[in-house]
């Protein structure tokens, strides 16, 4: 699998060796960081370091032009066509529709153009077109805190009395903890979303239509939980979830003993960004046959 190969190369061993935890994240996560390279390349925006990793739109281009070949096969996934809120970081890299982040301010969905529309651009030849693509504003980390690095996005958990109330969080991987930590958004968060069919002034449209609002969520730095993902196990929940209201429900579940075992529902909002979650945090636990029956059915 070119995925985990590159999550080798990441760790600086030879793509022979064994698979190691955390492996097709790290791979997912060099793989883009290739197709970003590529996609500065090919349009003359400068240099890769650690002062500039590109944006969205030379991600876009890079991952068009078939460089990288998992990024290339999976780019509709990695793409998240439609408004998915902050969609999904992947480092410096949002698998989702586009967003950015800077210190603790992540930001707000700013385009739901996929990666199909964009080859489409690139096929008319206006690649440069940014005003169109990219209306993003500039950050330069000074105003906020710093998140780790890592795979991170938006998550609604399920919670309340009934168990009908989704709360959004802002959630953080930690490849090498294999942890998944849980952080409050304090600003511009979307609205909790009430499940309650019964609840006469519950209007699940409205909730559901109140997005991100423009300009920026602010994360809070003291995270509220942390989940141990080593010994858990992951899987989509369809009972959970809802074309109709675009949730898309997975449970990892904690086995804290012999008879008592701990589930967290959380859901996306998109499909595509489930099945990335879903993958990294099966990556997490080792379970290579686990992680491959995964990604078949993503």
């Amino acid at each position: 699998m070119n995925t985990l190969n590159a999550g080798r190369r990441s760790r600086g061993v030879d793509r022979d060796e064994n698979y190691k935890a955390g492996d097709f994240t790290r791979g997912l996560m060099h793989s883009m960081e290739e197709s970003t390279k590529a996609g500065m390349k090919s349009r003359g925006t400068g240099e890769y370091n650690e002062s500039y990793k590109g944006n969205p739109l030379d991600f876009f281009v890079g991952a068009s032009s078939g460089t990288v070949k998992y990024v290339d096969k999976n780019k509709a996934k990695l793409g998240g066509a439609g408004g998915a809120g902050a969609g999904l970081v992947l480092g410096t890299v949002v698998a989702g529709p586009i967003g950015a982040i800077a210190g603790g301010f992540i930001g707000a969905a700013l385009t739901s153009i996929a990666i199909k529309e964009t080859e489409e651009f690139i096929t008319k030849k206006e690649v440069n077109a940014e005003e169109e693509l990219l209306r993003h504003p500039e950050k330069h980390g000074e105003m906020g805190l710093s998140l780790p690095r890592g795979p991170q996005g938006l998550l609604y958990k399920l919670g309340g009395l009934l168990q009908n109330l989704w709360e959004p969080f802002w959630y953080i991987l930690d490849i090498d903890k294999k942890i998944l930590v849980c952080h409050n958004i304090s600003e511009n968060s979307p609205p909790k979303i009430d499940t309650n069919i019964f609840n006469p002034s519950n209007n699940l449209h409205l909730q559901k239509d109140a997005k991100i609002k423009d300009g920026d969520i602010q994360v809070d730095s003291d995270p509220t939980e942390v989940i141990q993902l080593s010994e858990c196990e992951v899987e989509k929940n369809e009972k959970l979830s809802s074309d109709k209201l675009q949730l898309f429900a997975f449970t990892i579940t904690l086995n804290k003993s012999m008879f008592f075992k701990e589930r967290y529902h959380l859901v996306s909002e998109t499909k595509e960004i489930r099945s990335m979650w879903v993958a990294m945090i099966a990556d997490m636990t080792g379970n290579m046959k686990s992680l491959d029956k995964l990604l078949e059915t993503s």
